[in-house]
């Protein structure tokens, strides 16, 4: 009995050490909780509708190549600007992380910002594209793009362009 709980404790010590080792080497991101973060942001930018912090959340790359960038986001602060009700669940999609020597050196990932409700009764879902680790190239770190679509399909834009 005395040798079972030596071996459980050696494994249980093992654990921890690793956990705590990868969380302190920067090998864990919790992206579920980057993916939370931007997108709370992004909702308190637009019901504030404050389109300069809508638009620093963009990669400098995607602001220098969309020619039309603020019009783009004064169309989504059109939509959205001081008008959100409520937002439902949000969910994270299409993951790619890239690690070197143990570091992850780029992230990116998708999100969807489900059953945002505006007070007029519309509802709509908000998707966007994030890449906020990029060691190599620290100006695409930011949002690529932002999707838009209402629930009736009368209303579907992007704002920003993959870079």
């Amino acid at each position: 009995m005395k040798k079972l709980f030596i071996i459980f404790g050696t494994i249980a010590a093992f654990m921890i050490g690793f956990i705590v080792y990868v969380n302190l080497s920067g090998i864990y991101v919790n992206v579920h909780k980057l993916q939370l973060s931007e997108s709370e942001k992004l909702i308190e930018y637009l019901k504030a509708s404050d389109s300069e912090s809508v638009k620093s959340m963009f990669c400098e790359r995607t602001i220098c190549n969309c020619e039309n960038i603020d019009e783009q986001i004064s169309e989504l602060i059109a939509v959205f600007g001081g008008k959100i009700d409520s937002y439902g669940e949000i969910t994270g999609g299409g993951e790619e992380q890239y690690t070197k020597n143990g570091k992850i050196t780029r992230l990116s990932y998708d999100v969807t910002i489900n059953d945002v409700v505006t007070n007029d009764g519309q509802k709509y879902k908000i998707q966007f594209v994030s890449v906020p680790v990029n060691d190599e190239y620290p100006d695409y770190i930011g949002f690529e793009l932002i999707g838009v679509d209402n629930n009736n399909g009368s209303v579907s834009f992007n704002i920003g362009k993959r870079v």
